[in-house]
């Protein structure tokens, strides 16, 4: 798998995650909820990447190359990712 496997599977099991949710609760929530779901799901995959890049090149480096760049980012992506699915509920709602 090399250094970015681990980001591989993560994508995988964040894609799980968020589909057991969706088909659980429907994605009928308040965004603040959707928000707490897309953002476990981005620390799902930053956690298993940089978990299994810590195999390769250690603790230190994979924190400070392959987990700390991308907390700002996957909180950002969450808001926009949970304002879509608000946004597109109430539209698919609508028709």
């Amino acid at each position: 798998f090399g250094p970015t496997g681990g980001y591989l599977i993560g994508f995988w099991m964040a894609a799980c995650l968020l589909g057991y949710l969706a088909d659980i609760r429907k994605l009928r929530r308040p965004v603040w909820r959707l928000f707490v779901w897309m953002l476990l799901a981005h620390m799902t995959i930053v956690a298993t990447g940089g978990l299994l890049l810590s195999f390769t090149v250690g603790l230190p480096a994979a924190w400070f190359n392959g987990v700390q760049p991308f907390i700002v980012g996957a909180v950002v992506k969450s808001v926009i990712a949970a304002c879509i699915v608000l946004v597109a509920g109430v539209m698919i709602r609508r028709q």
